[in-house]
């Protein structure tokens, strides 16, 4: 097990912190892009003491949860996840001891442009994030990909194509999404 990142709530009460399970318990991203987070949970604990609170409890069904957040409010949690191959964004509210699913869109996991965060809260009960367009997850295509190139199926470079411009209609696209 690791401790991964942590975040204090807004009025210092509470602490947050991602727990990576044994990589026993999962598979391994292979790209590195979710830094084994993908077989992790967030827990909460008071800083005044009593029993840390497991609130995504991954182990059970096989996903993995990182990034906490605190609201404005210190009320709310925001969290990232991955299940079934599909990373979105979650809530987890203190009161309710609660979490849900704040979208059904495919959430990108890289950092927002000149920040260091992978979403932010803009409001006591605003988050912006990247969204991919795609349908598919792009750990579906890129999985599609090796096993295409793994069978020899595919070319994995072309000298051909080397130095063409990239035509940016195929490549995904991005939408800038806020979530009240």
């Amino acid at each position: 097990e690791e401790i991964g990142e942590t975040a204090f709530s807004s009025n210092g009460q509470s602490l947050a912190y991602v727990l990576k399970r044994a990589k026993i318990h999962g598979a391994v991203d292979g790209l590195r892009r979710l830094n084994n987070n993908e077989h992790a949970d967030v827990w909460v604990v008071s800083i005044n003491g009593g029993t840390p609170i497991n609130i995504t409890n991954g182990l059970t069904d096989g996903s993995g949860y990182w990034a906490p957040r605190w609201s404005p409010r210190g009320e709310e949690l925001s969290l990232m996840g991955i299940r079934n191959g599909k990373i979105q964004l979650y809530l987890w509210t203190k009161k309710t001891n609660r979490l849900k699913v704040l979208t059904n869109r495919n959430v990108c996991p890289i950092t927002l442009e000149n920040f260091d965060e992978p979403y932010l809260w803009i409001s006591d009960d605003k988050i912006v994030f990247v969204a991919e367009q795609e349908q598919t997850s792009k750990l579906d295509a890129i999985m599609s990909a090796w096993s295409k190139a793994r069978e020899s199926r595919t070319t994995t470079a072309s000298v051909l194509e080397s130095g063409v411009p990239p035509n940016l209609e195929t490549r995904p696209q991005r939408e800038l999404v806020t979530v009240d």
